[in-house]
């Protein structure tokens, strides 16, 4: 096709949705996308502009186009979300409800694997696998499972594992994650591999001793410095206070231990939630073993 009747092409199905979007001009919108399909059977934008030729019928209550469209739509696209939400319309809502479902899945997973319960990881795992195969979050359960090997097999196991969860996974975000793991390897099993990883420098602790803007002992009042004795080689953690009406907070939590698995896979990370007076969420991540490691994790995060 031609560089001109791709500019034909798209014009057409921006005039469309223009006029449907915003001039609420139904019938010029209806001429414009049925022209496009005329001149163009095959363009790219066929779904969209049958799935929008159904929708302004139906406003225009032109019951027999809509019908048209919609048979068109279902018949032609058949696994595509149009043809799903057209012969089922609670299907969006049903699509929001299993997407809630495995996130909650997914925050269960990883505090089963913070807490070297391999047993309920794996069945979790398994269960998500088996019943989704298509789902987006196969990735993200398959690496707990492959973790989880390095926790009950030898370092050839392991190694093959996180080999072969590359292979599967070449793309993926976290095949990074397997292969930094991989590139830590050089002993005899992985526990001496851990070992070793505790004896290194800590990902998140740079050694520079970073200052948050305002904290200092000057702003702490000698009542509160009664109660509380601040030392920043003491243990800290990392906290997030929202209002939970502004956020997706299951989003946000399962967003947080993503980050955690994919950045510190051989590090033990507790994250917990906490509903503060029904309006507040707070989410903490620990342990962090002084300030610096804390401020320094608030840095990445805020810069994934």
């Amino acid at each position: 096709m031609n560089v001109s009747n791709e500019v034909i092409i798209s014009s057409l199905f921006n005039i469309g949705r223009i006029y449907k979007e915003r001039f609420s001009d139904y019938e010029k919108a209806i001429s414009a996308y049925e022209e496009l399909n005329e001149r163009f059977p095959d363009n790219e934008y066929l779904l969209l502009s049958y799935y929008n030729l159904y929708l302004l019928n139906k406003l225009t209550n032109n019951q027999s186009e809509m019908e048209k469209y919609k048979r068109l739509v279902i018949s032609k696209y058949p696994e595509t979300n149009y043809a799903k939400l057209l012969q089922n319309p609670n299907y969006v809502k049903e699509l929001e409800l299993k997407r809630q479902q495995d996130i909650q899945l997914y925050i269960e997973t990883y505090d089963s694997y913070m807490k070297a319960d391999c047993n309920t990881v794996n069945t979790n795992c398994n269960s998500y696998l088996d019943e989704n195969p298509n789902g987006e979050l196969r990735a993200n359960f398959d690496f707990f499972k492959t973790l989880c090997v390095g926790r009950s097999a030898d370092t050839i196991v392991f190694k093959t594992a996180l080999v072969e969860y590359i292979k599967t996974y070449p793309e993926h975000e976290l095949s990074t994650a397997a292969q930094n793991i991989l590139a830590y390897f050089g002993t005899t099993d992985v526990q001496a591999l851990i070992a070793d990883l505790q004896q290194r420098p800590d990902p998140i602790n740079n050694g520079t001793n970073d200052v948050i803007p305002g904290d200092s002992a000057t702003n702490i009042t000698p009542e509160v410095k009664e109660l509380y004795e601040f030392d920043e080689n003491e243990e800290h953690l990392y906290v997030v206070y929202v209002k939970s009406e502004d956020v997706d907070i299951k989003r946000l939590s399962f967003e947080i231990r993503n980050f955690n698995i994919f950045n510190f896979s051989m590090r033990t990370f507790n994250v917990t939630n906490l509903t503060f007076d029904g309006t507040y969420e707070i989410i903490t991540v620990k342990p962090f073993k002084n300030k610096t490691q804390s401020v320094n994790y608030s840095k990445l995060i805020a810069n994934s």
